[in-house]
């Protein structure tokens, strides 16, 4: 297999994708869109292709797709496939991430959030089916954020890792540059990602109090009444014509949405209520710092 065909198998993928968000989530918003992690990454993308050799019959393969990573075919006579190591990992057929971190050391998959990678056969290693599994792979992701991030959090004690986290911390924080916002944005990302959505809650909000302290000193106010409360920041903000209306209205929203969950018990504490906080964010973030 030559360079080209992985080009075309990596090209009928990301069509499947792109196909199957624009065809059956239309009604999606261009930055709802961006939160499918190969939407995003689109042009970032990359596919390897590990011959494993005759395992089973025919040969088999380890497909990797992921970012910033240069498309490959990697023959089986570049893999020693006698290695004990690889046999114990390729016994298991259901973890090939091990095997594929096991065989591209360089790549490190802890760190790369968004990873297709599965075991294929002959047959897989054909355009349309490439491109069939890139419609699979969309309607996963769909699943996953649009989904179960409405789910209530059952077990907050023992909260798993999201493997999802489609909010984009470091370009916001980037904008800011901030030590004392970067630091709690940081916090916030740690509870975000592992489901603690309450503490969440409350870490973006104190974010979002940052933020608004720092158009206040950008245009040397100071809140009136002395408060950091947001409701208060966004009255003295827009008293003095430096936001809009619209602008200080969605802070009453978001002001609105950080008590009411603040004062609901944990179970009912749902991820979208983080996402609106973050989202406000980065709108003042864009709007007035930008």
């Amino acid at each position: 297999m030559n360079i080209e065909m992985v080009n075309n198998l990596l090209t009928q993928f990301k069509k499947g994708y792109l196909n199957k968000i624009e065809s059956d989530y239309s009604f999606l918003s261009e930055n709802d869109k961006k939160n499918f992690p190969f939407y995003k990454a689109y042009d970032y993308l990359g596919l390897i292709i590990l011959n494993i050799g005759k395992i089973n019959e025919p040969n088999e393969y380890i497909v990797v797709i992921t970012n910033n990573i240069e498309n490959q075919y990697i023959k089986e006579t570049q893999i020693n496939t006698e290695d004990p190591n690889f046999k114990k990992m390729i016994a298991n057929e259901d973890n090939p991430e091990e095997v594929a971190q096991y065989l591209l050391p360089t790549i490190d998959f802890n760190n790369k959030k968004f990873s297709y990678v599965k075991f294929g056969i002959n047959y897989e290693l054909k355009p349309d089916h490439f491109g069939f599994k890139g419609k699979l792979l969309a309607k996963e992701h769909y699943d996953e954020i649009y989904k179960d991030k409405s789910k209530k959090i059952m077990n907050n004690n023992k909260p798993s890792k999201n493997p999802f986290s489609f909010l984009d911390f470091e370009t916001i924080m980037d904008k800011v540059n901030d030590a004392d916002f970067k630091y709690q944005m940081n916090e916030a990302k740690i509870c975000y990602e592992n489901q603690l959505y309450l503490a969440a809650t409350c870490t973006f909000s104190v974010c979002l109090e940052t933020v608004l302290m720092i158009i206040l000193e950008k245009n040397n106010l100071k809140v009136d009444d002395d408060s950091t409360m947001l409701n208060k920041i966004g009255e003295t903000l827009r008293n003095k014509n430096i936001i809009s209306k619209r602008a200080n209205n969605r802070l009453l929203v978001t002001y609105s949405v950080r008590n009411s969950t603040s004062h609901t018990n944990k179970n009912k504490v749902i991820q979208n209520d983080c996402e609106w906080i973050l989202k406000t964010i980065e709108f003042f973030v864009d709007e007035y710092i930008d």
